[in-house]
């Protein structure tokens, strides 16, 4: 199981997408011993797009895995850097791990970041560049994308969202 962000970068006159893959399975496989503490992984750049845009995305963007208990286990996307990057949309390759998801922002759940709202499923409804990953990211398991207005309503500096997945 991989999952995969679509940022939403502004860092130069241009607007440039940006796409970050992480395989989740040895993450995946450290919760299952047992462990209560979080997972923490970045990301790698798939996308031909600005190398500087893409190192601030790798550099800022984080995921913690954590097991929350009752069969569930929760991702938690970080935005932590100072670059004004935004992330807007996530995606899930397919896979039978993952049941059901619920999402902690600004609407739905307890303690999420009020200045972040997502719905599901994401637009478009495949990664882009998902031809880039390897192997490559053939369809979405779950998806999301922030609402509108895009950027503002997505994961920015020192934000975070939270997706608590139902393990099947």
């Amino acid at each position: 199981m991989r999952v995969a962000l679509a940022p939403f970068l502004s860092l130069k006159p241009g607007l440039f997408q940006l796409s970050l893959v992480l395989t989740l399975s040895l993450a995946l496989g450290v919760l299952s011993v047992g462990s209560a503490h979080a997972v923490s992984m970045g990301f790698d750049n798939i996308s031909g797009n600005n190398a500087v845009d893409a190192a601030i995305g790798e550099a800022q963007l984080s995921v913690d895995v954590t097991d929350a208990g009752g069969n569930q286990v929760l991702f938690t996307f970080f935005n932590t850097g100072p670059a004004a990057a935004s992330i807007t949309d996530i995606y899930f390759d397919d896979g039978a791990l993952l049941g059901s998801a619920s999402m902690i922002d600004a609407d739905e759940g307890i303690g999420g970041d009020p200045g972040v709202d997502f719905t599901e499923p994401a637009s478009p409804g495949n990664l882009p560049s998902a031809n880039n990953a390897s192997p490559p990211f053939v369809s979405a398991g779950f998806s999301a994308d922030s609402d509108p207005p895009v950027q503002l309503n997505g994961v920015n500096p020192g934000e975070s969202l939270g997706i608590l997945f139902d393990l099947t």
